[in-house]
């Protein structure tokens, strides 16, 4: 995948993922409820409810955690039961296709699930943003907009 193509698929899958997530939690959905919202609502080739790996979706180090494999040919995994206020899942933009290295074609990203979570920049329910600790995800995040 070439530079353009790439960027083009990382903003169109961070746009899906931020919308999705946003318009849940306008709705009311909190938790499990909106990690259930996107996955049940995203035009997605493959969705995993219950394990990316045994299910067929590419997943990260997750072995039992839910996922989606992309009609743009990302990936996203790590989608938890959404038992904490936060919840960190992983993108890759061009799935199971390498290099598969965090910074380069996978990220971190962290959404807020319910008001209780405190490290998201702002406290909106649904708000999407690069998780904070992994600076290869913040810069990547931040090369994609530049």
């Amino acid at each position: 995948m070439n530079a353009s193509r790439e960027k083009a698929v990382w903003k169109e899958t961070l746009n899906t993922i931020s919308v999705l997530f946003n318009q849940g939690a306008m709705e009311g959905f909190e938790g499990l409820e909106l990690n259930n919202y996107l996955l049940d609502r995203i035009n997605a080739q493959k969705v995993c409810k219950v394990s990316a790996n045994s299910q067929g979706c590419f997943a990260f180090e997750e072995v039992n955690e839910r996922g989606v494999n992309l009609q743009n040919g990302a990936s996203i995994s790590g989608l938890h039961g959404g038992h904490w206020p936060a919840d960190n899942f992983h993108v890759d933009v061009n799935g199971a296709n390498g290099p598969n290295v965090m910074g380069k074609d996978r990220m971190t990203l962290t959404v807020c699930l319910n008001l209780a979570c405190g490290y998201p920049t702002r406290k909106i329910v649904g708000y999407v943003e690069p998780l904070s600790n992994s600076s290869v995800s913040v810069e990547l995040y931040r090369s994609i907009y530049q």
